[in-house]
Formats: C-alpha cells, structure tokens, sequence
C-alpha cells in the first residue's frame, strides 16, 4: 500500500472507509495466520498420536472425554463432549464408536435412556499418559519455534539480521 492510498484528495469518508478495509483485511490476516498455526499444531500432534495408533481426532475426543470426565466428576455425555470440544455430534459419536471398539472407553445408556454416558477406561487413560510428554513437549517446540521465526523476521525488517538467516 503506497501514501497515495490514505491521500486528502479522497471524497468525504472514503478516507475512513480505506482505514476501515485496511483494518478488517488486519484481522482477516491474523485468523488466517491463527488458523494456520493450528494446523502446523495438529501435523506435529498428529505425528506423535500416530505412534500410539491413533489418529488425531482420535485423541481429541478421548483427551476431551478425560477432561471433561474430570470437570464433571463423572462420566460424560456424548453431547457435552462435542460441546466441549466444539466439533459436531456425528464426528464424536463416530470417534466415540471407534475408541470403545479398542477399549479405549466405555459407554452405558444413561438413566433417561436417551444420552450416552462416556467414560474413558484405564487403557485409554495409559495410551493418553503415554503420549502427553510429547505431545506437550511437540506443542511447546511448535510455539517456540515461531516464537523465534518471528522475532528473525522483525530483526530482519529492521536490518538487523542478514535475509538468509531468516529462512
């Protein structure tokens, strides 16, 4: 964008409407580098799950039925773990299908007989022990690392740093 952009020869309010444009296309931006981020999240956790035989929505769901088991102090509703985790119900109750085949939890009607009450059982609370360190220390090193591609960046727009260190 050159000053020509934000120049006084603009109509009345046209100047407001550019800052305007300017600033949503800010905000688009940064979701964008935010949704982007949480993708690069999900490859390094995925790498990790997969090792444990899972797939990444795998244990979403089972970590998200751990915590809500143990907000709740009892055993999850199918719905409350979608909820929780902000994924639609029919994705949870496939998971959900996919996770008791393994053992990994249990399910029993609860005591209206029209909600599922889910509670993830010792095998799955040991395959989610099992991959917590890494999963933690994957989530760490991913923030970390662009907590250090950024500051590159600003040191190499203020000419601080050499152009090829940045990559």
């Amino acid at each position: 964008m050159g000053s020509s952009d934000l120049t006084a020869d603009a109509q009345p309010g046209e100047r407001a409407r550019r800052i305007t444009r300017m600033m949503e296309r800010v905000a688009t931006d940064a979701r964008i580098e935010a949704w982007l981020e949480a993708m690069r999240w999900r490859r390094a956790v995925s790498k990790v799950v997969v090792g444990a035989g899972l797939t990444f929505k795998q244990w979403l769901v089972l970590d998200g039925t751990r915590q809500v088991q143990e907000t709740m102090g009892e055993a999850a509703i199918q719905n409350e773990i979608a909820s929780w985790l902000e994924l639609d119900r029919a994705t949870v109750s496939q998971v959900l299908h996919a996770l008791e085949a393994r053992r990994l939890l249990g399910r029993e009607i609860d005591i209206t007989g029209r909600a599922w009450l889910i509670g993830v059982d010792a095998p799955g609370l040991r395959l989610l022990q099992s991959v917590a360190a890494r999963v933690e220390e994957s989530s760490v090193r991913g923030a970390a690392l662009r907590q250090g591609q950024a500051l590159r960046e600003r040191k190499r727009r203020e000419g601080d740093v050499a152009p090829w260190l940045t990559r």
